[in-house]
């Protein structure tokens, strides 16, 4: 896609006044625009429709930005469609946030210099035309189903917290959804509740770091959230009838043998 033909954009946003200042930039500018006015609702529309770009506030009730922006490169439909952040807030932690989830910019809405957003939305158009979109077939279409789109999304904070995760209201808050679907999620997916699958999910960590680092076992312990190396050792022999120690022993016997 050519950014001198008809680029179509998606703008997701709940104020209307910065959606009219934006869909007049684009449209001076021969871009064609939707409009969707909350996270859900603009989550949805990327998935029908083919975008080449997405403009996305941070401030949104009930599914913020963020969130949005999870589910988006959560699923294989929309992960390859360039997000824009948009905010009235210009902290940099904001703007860590949002390139850390994905982002290719972020445009603090003063809306002051209407060429200098133009030219952000032209570059992140001409970026992405050198990029082949991915394709999704019939070998991926139950990874693109939106209890797994759900759950990949959940999975990844959970990953990035794993020693002080949310509560699971609160996770499924940022994601947009509620506790029970989310529940269900995991449950389709893995058999588990989502804290059933962050317990088996410390544990394999466990694992790995006894495997492949130094660290203590206390240390190992503290960095999954364990109160004690006690009640991770009681854990870990539950799981993989052995303790960390021996694991980690048994280990080192194989590899220097």
């Amino acid at each position: 896609m050519s950014v001198k033909n008809k680029a179509r954009l998606l703008l997701i946003d709940d104020s209307m006044p910065d959606l009219r200042v934006l869909t007049e930039i684009a449209t001076a500018r021969g871009w064609a625009v939707s409009v969707a006015f909350n996270g859900k609702d603009g989550y949805h529309k990327a998935r029908l429709s083919h975008f080449d770009l997405i403009l996305l506030d941070v401030n949104m009730p009930e599914l913020d930005g963020f969130g949005t922006c999870r589910l988006l490169k959560a699923d294989p439909h929309t992960r390859h469609i360039p997000v824009i952040f948009l905010s009235a807030a210009g902290e940099q932690t904001n703007r860590l946030d949002g390139l850390l989830l994905g982002a290719v910019d972020y445009i603090v809405k003063s809306y002051a210099n209407e060429e200098e957003i133009a030219a952000r939305i032209a570059i992140s158009l001409q970026r992405a035309s050198y990029e082949s979109a991915e394709e999704v077939d019939d070998r991926s279409i139950n990874d693109a189903l939106p209890s797994a789109v759900l759950v990949r999304a959940a999975k990844q904070i959970l990953q990035k917290q794993i020693a002080q995760p949310p509560v699971a209201r609160e996770l499924a808050s940022q994601l947009g959804s509620n506790e029970k679907i989310l529940n269900e999620a995991f449950r389709e997916q893995y058999g588990v509740t989502v804290f059933g699958w962050l317990r088996d999910e410390r544990l394999r960590v466990g694992g790995q770091l006894l495997a492949a680092t130094d660290l203590s076992i206390t240390e190992i312990a503290e960095s999954l959230g364990y109160s004690s190396s006690q009640n991770f050792a009681t854990a870990f022999k539950e799981r993989f009838e052995t303790s960390p120690r021996e694991f980690r022993d048994g280990l080192r016997r194989t590899t220097t043998s």
